[in-house]
């Protein structure tokens, strides 16, 4: 090795020493915590070299330079023109050539008056002030405390040097932590003694995740995303698939990631940790190529899990240091030291960190704005090119107090589709055949039986989510049966954990709890549960608690036995699984459930075996969304596990009574109360033991959700989910279904008298311009955009092949039926082409003709439906003029509503929900002439060509054949404020059938 080498990257710091001793301090420790080495007076043996000669000879010994102003010159060696010590360092380090990072004490920074930390010679004072002029000749730093220093330069030190902290223990202790996910924790070998045994890990059966954002591809099979601040996307292609959620996390960098309980939200965080760890553990194992699989395009980041129940549980405050601190307190329980901090630290500098706050709806009521505001600092304060991940469930991120501002994009998980599920199925055996508790062809067998189940409708929907599907597939693999409820399913599991995983172990513990009875044993399960849900109940992840809380329960049970106590506490966590260590704070364990299903699950056993239901559902149903689950398991728990329909029932009805409609928390309990009414079934409801209660609170209820509705209560979100309850219960509105009398959809028309309007728009497209008076006579449009329900009535009749209804359309477009992507009764009907459209036009008015039928107009003045005679009518699609006038009146509004977006007055983008809602959701979205969704929740189909402007109904546009291009109109569920405008103008192939295109029917009576 050559004399000269060194494996060290030496700085010199310079700086005058007596009036900024902890600023050079806490460089010294950033420097060496980057695993560079400091160079200063500090570190110098004493000999009796010149000083001058020997800071002259460190410099040239050094790569670089650290410079530190505040308001002293320095000493001024002599035989130099009275320059300072401090400045020849500055100018020896220049004429090496080696960078010079300097920081210069901000002017308005405190900071005392005495001679120790100011100049007091006048001269001096014109020399400094002269040197801080060369200084900031060049880009500098201006710092005010130590901790403020340190940050500065750390971050100057990664535009000149590579500094690469060893992470090793870190990425290791994350990789191990990031193996397990849910009920993984509880499927382990059936001899656990067994060290030759694999346990299932998260890779082992990971399947990728889709979100309801529907993309077009590029030919590479990479998404084309929108770009977002121009609202613009080529719609001619409409070849849309689901964008996968590591496809959206690699596009955005500052994510925020929706979902239901389940969904798989903490295990794609742990699977991305997982991912990224390994590589840098093992860079040539295959770790990045899982995620570039699924469409991530970077290279690896340092990955950050944030749980954030835990950093609120500890901050106070939003600041940066807080920050700082919670990581460190979180490493240091694991054996991790300061270094790692700091490399970490580093690393968000650079800006190649993915941090991942996990499970923001978990953060209790108290803490919400503080943790909030938190994480909009952290991501404020470092480097841009870091990447962020907020995780959190939908109904809580409704909740403004919840949002966070300047996110890329606000995606939602969906559920798993059938390839997903299959996907699954066989990773889940596989493993089981890892683990040795299945042989090969058992697995197969169980494979197939299992998917095969799983196609039949009811379980279906349950297998969508993952937490759900894992539940039936260990369900399934121990009693060959699948439970077609999820409360069953969830009963089912917890009794195979609790009593069969390990049989013999069960019956000793019972056997030395001197329990006859095993409810007994269930019993305390359930109040464990409860109890730690009632603690932390709006808190939306796994509540904690104590084995000191735990055994307090269970010695009510055993006579106060605290060490048999204890070995029920031990049997639950080891044995059964169903609870799980977090470690301890202080002298106390924590436990935890293994997902916040089972303690929801376990909580509403509680409710509907000891509650009762009647007298507690009432008061929780109005405490906020973390009693929402409970509710409703607990409601399937009494009708599919005990057979008591009827106690659900007067637990639903007790909630209706209680109501006072003072605030929100009413109507959610409307809402909840629907939700629970579709657990009991209408038809169960109506069943001759029960009808009596039932016929009330099928009523009551549905009557109720009408009125939120038609109301506006609660936010878009929220409200969409009841409008597709009341879908499943039975939508009673005028307008939205069939007449019951005579099966024809029953329409509600909205009259528009005869007129000028302002149409088109001289401020935006070319093809809007230019904004011209257009005189139109007096038509009808419906209120409502037609709904799943009243096409399907076409669609199912006898006469829907009729060539009538198809006469003059391609051949190849006759009698076309495609499945509507949203199937609630009440949600307008997509996936329908212009042909099919008019078809449905021309069936409809021949039958309102052949019945002569009375018109329900709307009356705008009223707000209430007229009944009009009898008139002969053509039904049809509004021409694109006809459309716009309904949709903007004769003011030249922008919107429907007026000239401001507001996404709380139609189903777009920003509005959050995701999907179509039921038609008239948005009431403040009314157009001057009263129809709804006029703007948003689906473009509708005219019957005009998209021509030039001024328009002219007579030169040909207005054509009912399908020859050419048509106009569809008004902006969809997953588009952009821009489209939604009432002018916006769009062009489609009437062959074209999308999840985004509906229709509004027109007529004139003649």
């Amino acid at each position: 090795m050559p004399d000269n080498f060194k494996i060290r990257t030496d700085v010199f710091i310079s700086s005058t020493s007596i009036d900024l001793p902890d600023h050079r301090e806490a460089v010294f420790k950033t420097l060496i915590g980057l695993g560079l080495f400091p160079i200063g007076m500090e570190t110098w043996p004493k000999t009796g070299e010149n000083p001058v000669d020997k800071c002259k000879r460190m410099i040239d010994e050094s790569e670089i330079y650290i410079g530190i102003y505040a308001y002293r010159y320095g000493w001024q060696p002599d035989g130099y023109g009275g320059k300072s010590i401090t400045e020849l360092e500055y100018d020896w380090a220049g004429e090496k050539g080696i960078p010079r990072l300097c920081f210069i004490m901000l002017d308005k920074h405190p900071w005392p008056s005495d001679s120790e930390h100011r100049e007091q010679d006048k001269d001096k004072q014109t020399k400094l002030d002269a040197f801080k002029a060369r200084v900031k000749a060049d880009e500098v730093g201006f710092f005010t405390t130590p901790d403020d220093l340190a940050r500065q330069v750390a971050i100057a030190l990664a535009s000149v040097v590579q500094v690469e902290p060893n992470l090793a223990p870190y990425h290791n202790w994350l990789h191990k932590q990031s193996h397990k996910s849910g009920l993984l924790n509880v499927l382990q070998a059936r001899d656990a003694t067994n060290s030759d045994v694999k346990s299932v890990d998260i890779e082992d059966v990971y399947t990728p995740l889709l979100l309801h954002h529907q993309v077009e591809r590029h030919d590479d099979g990479s998404p084309v995303l929108p770009d977002r601040a121009l609202g613009e996307t080529d719609r001619e292609k409409r070849d849309l698939s689901p964008l996968s959620a590591l496809e959206a996390t690699n596009a955005y960098s500052r994510l925020v990631m929706l979902g239901d309980p389940g969904c798989g939200k903490s295990t794609f965080v742990n699977y991305l940790a997982l991912c990224m760890t390994g590589h840098f553990l093992s860079p040539d194992a295959g770790w990045l190529d899982r995620l570039r699989a699924d469409g991530w395009r970077h290279s690896a980041y340092v990955p950050l899990r944030i749980i954030l129940r835990d950093f609120a549980a500890f901050a106070n405050d939003t600041t940066i240091d807080t920050f700082i601190k919670h990581i460190t307190q979180e490493l240091s329980g694991w054996g991790m030291g300061e270094n790692i901090v700091k490399g970490i630290l580093h690393h968000l500098e650079k800006g190649d960190v993915l941090v991942m706050f996990d499970g923001l709806d978990e953060v209790p009521p108290d803490k919400r704005e503080l943790v909030r505001d938190a994480i909009h600092n952290i991501i404020e304060r470092y480097h841009a090119n870091n990447r962020y991940i907020i995780t959190c469930r939908i109904l809580s991120y409704a909740q403004p107090e919840w949002q966070l501002r300047g996110m890329d994009a606000v995606e939602t998980f969906a559920p798993f589709n059938q390839d997903q599920i299959v996907h699954f199925v066989n990773a889940w055996y596989n493993a089981l055949i890892t683990m040795r508790d299945i042989d090969t062809h058992t697995a197969q067998a169980r494979v197939d039986d299992l998917i095969r189940g799983l196609k039949v409708p009811a379980l279906r929907d349950i297998a969508g989510n993952p937490m759900l599907l894992t539940v039936m597939a260990i369900v399934h693999n121990h009693t060959g049966t699948l439970p077609r409820e999820s409360a069953r399913l969830y009963h089912e599991c917890v009794e195979l954990l609790i009593e069969k995983w390990r049989p013999r172990d069960f019956i000793t513990l019972r056997e030395k709890m001197k329990f006859t009875n095993d409810g007994l044993l269930y019993e305390m399960i359930w109040q464990i549960a409860y109890t730690a849900h009632n603690e932390h109940a709006e808190r939306a992840g796994v509540a904690d608690i104590t084995q000191t809380e735990i055994i307090a329960i269970v010695e009510n049970y055993v006579k106060g036995d605290w060490n048999l106590a204890r070995e029920f506490c031990d049997y639950v966590e080891s044995r059964a699984g169903l609870l799980v260590g977090r470690g301890s704070m202080g002298a106390k364990r924590i436990f935890t459930f293994p997902h916040r299903t089972f303690q929801e699950f376990l909580a509403a056993c509680y409710v509907a075996n000891i509650g009762p239901m009647e007298e507690l559902a009432p008061d929780l149903a109005k405490r906020g969304t973390g009693w929402r689950e409970v509710l409703l398991l607990a409601t399937g728990y009494l009708v599919f596990v005990k057979n008591s329909t009827r106690q659900a029932l007067y637990g639903i009805r007790a909630i209706l009574e209680s109501l006072t409609f003072e605030t929100d928390a009413d109507w959610r309990a409307v809402w909840l109360a629907g939700e629970m009414l579709e657990k009991v079934g209408v038809d169960n409801a109506l069943s001759p033991n029960t009808a009596n209660v039932g016929k009330v609170v099928i009523k009551d209820t549905k009557n109720l959700l009408v009125q939120l509705i038609e109301g506006g209560h609660l936010p878009p979100v929220e409200r969409a989910g009841a409008g597709r309850i009341l879908s499943i219960l039975g939508d009673p509105r005028k307008g939205v279904g069939i007449n019951p009398d005579n099966g024809l959809p029953d329409i509600v028309w909205c009259h528009v008298p005869a007129g000028a309007f302002i149409m088109g728009s001289d401020d935006h497209r070319d093809d809007e311009k230019p904004a011209h008076t257009v005189n139109l006579p007096d038509f009808y449009i419906s209120r409502y955009l037609v709904t799943y329900a009243q096409y399907q009535a076409f669609e199912n009749a006898p006469d829907f092949g009729d060539d009538k209804w198809w006469d003059g359309f391609p051949e190849d477009e006759k009698r076309r039926r495609y499945n509507q992507r949203f199937q609630y009764a009440n949600h307008p009907r997509e996936n329908v082409t212009w042909y099919m459209a008019m078809a449905f036009c021309r069936w409809l008015t021949h039958h309102v003709e052949q019945a002569q039928l009375p018109m329900q107009v709307w009356d705008m003045t009223t707000k209430t439906y007229q009944t009009v005679p009898y008139q002969k009518m053509k039904i049809t699609l509004p021409s694109e003029a006809e459309y716009e006038k309904a949709a903007r009146g004769t003011d030249g509004r922008i919107y429907p509503y007026g000239n401001r977006f507001d996404a709380t007055k139609g189903n777009t983008e920003k509005t959050g929900i995701g999907m179509t809602s039921a038609v008239g959701l948005f009431p403040d979205g009314e157009s001057p002439y009263g129809i709804l969704d006029a703007s948003g929740n689906l473009w509708t189909w005219t019957r005009s060509k998209p021509e030039s402007y001024e328009y002219n109904s007579d030169d040909g546009r207005e054509d009912e054949t399908g020859t050419g291009v048509c106009v569809v109109r008004g902006g969809a569920w997953h588009d952009f404020q821009v489209d939604a405008r009432a002018s916006f103008r769009l062009r489609f192939n009437p062959n074209l059938w999308f999840l985004d295109v509906g229709f509004f029917v027109a007529c004139r009576p003649y």
